[in-house]
């Protein structure tokens, strides 16, 4: 990771997302940035509320993969790693305060929350003027949830992320999550990696989530999935930036699967060396129909919103501040 790079790769991208001069110091408090620590990315999001929208931009995703690192290390993360991550955080906290953002929302979810050594980070976090949140699977649902929806209700959000997996919904009274414990390369290696058959590695994996998913709402208004672009570009043979913001159908779904289904045993094996993020995609799908057929759904919404998103949606709606939301 070369920093200096990555902070011009920053203001470049931020261009189009900050005020004019001429109205940026009436707005500037109401300028936030958010940070996701997540088990495989970093993202950074910036938000604002102006003429009654909160807007909000991904700014910049960086790869530092600590689920990996957690997993090849006895879940501690290591002092080059550690450093690697003080300059990541100095950075984020140096172009806030250079852009003037006074706000900086930080959360970290399932790889840092089961890092024996988190205290560190936090430590680092700290010292670079950073509070960072240790989330847990039902705090991570909450805020993916308003993530997908900007908060509005009767609506399902679902996420299978790399090393955990949520799936909220909102009755209108709360935000409930039914968090698991397991994200898609522990699915993949447990119930993929050795079937030769994936109608047999899907149905092993579909009893899996009858074990573990207690509940889910059949009368929902929506259903959206978060990090769900991958899954959706292989079913419609897309790039994935043409995916985002559209609807999945289920059928198109099914007709995905069924082909897959008809495999060979040797064409499955092929496919799982060959497929484009094979230990994401051949897992994402068979959760995606899951969770639509549990719920009712025929298609479902690929989101184009990041996880700091949400961060920012709370701080507003705990303003109170009335909003219509883009990004």
């Amino acid at each position: 990771l070369v920093i200096p790079a990555y902070a011009e790769s920053v203001s470049d991208q931020v261009s189009g997302f900050l005020l004019p001069t001429n109205v940026k110091s009436a707005l500037t408090n109401e300028v936030i940035c958010a940070l996701d620590l997540g088990s495989k990315n970093f993202k950074f999001v910036s938000g604002h509320h102006v003429n009654g929208r909160i807007q909000t931009k991904l700014l910049n995703k960086i790869s530092l993969n600590l689920g990996n690192e957690l997993n090849q290390y006895d879940g501690v993360i290591r002092p080059n790693k550690l450093s690697e991550l003080e300059s990541v955080l100095g950075t984020f906290a140096k172009y806030c305060h250079n852009k003037g953002i006074s706000k900086f929302l930080a959360i970290a979810t399932s790889a840092v929350r089961n890092m024996k050594n988190n205290s560190e980070i936090v430590a680092l976090a700290r010292n670079a003027g950073i509070e960072l949140e240790i989330a847990d699977g039902q705090r991570e649902g909450e805020i993916g949830y308003l993530a997908a929806t900007y908060g509005e209700p009767n609506c399902i959000v679902a996420e299978l992320g790399s090393h955990s997996c949520q799936i909220a919904w909102d009755d209108g009274n709360e935000i409930k999550v039914d968090p698991l414990n397991i994200g898609y390369q522990r699915i993949f290696e447990q119930f993929f990696r050795g079937p030769d058959d994936f109608g047999i590695a899907s149905n092993i994996y579909r009893k899996y989530l009858d074990q573990h998913i207690t509940h889910l709402p059949a009368t929902a208004g929506g259903f959206s999935a978060l990090a769900a672009n991958s899954v959706a570009a292989i079913v419609l043979d897309k790039d994935k930036k043409d995916v985002r913001g559209t609807y999945l159908k289920r059928s198109d779904l099914q007709r995905k699967l069924n082909t897959f289904e008809q495999l060979s045993n040797t064409d499955f094996e092929g496919l799982k060396r060959s497929l484009d993020k094979a230990s994401k995609t051949l897992p994402g799908m068979v959760f995606l129909d899951y969770i639509m057929d549990r719920s009712g759904h025929d298609q479902v919404l690929i989101s184009d919103a990041e996880l700091p998103v949400g961060l920012i949606v709370e701080y507003f709606k705990s303003k109170k501040v009335p909003s219509k939301v883009s990004h």
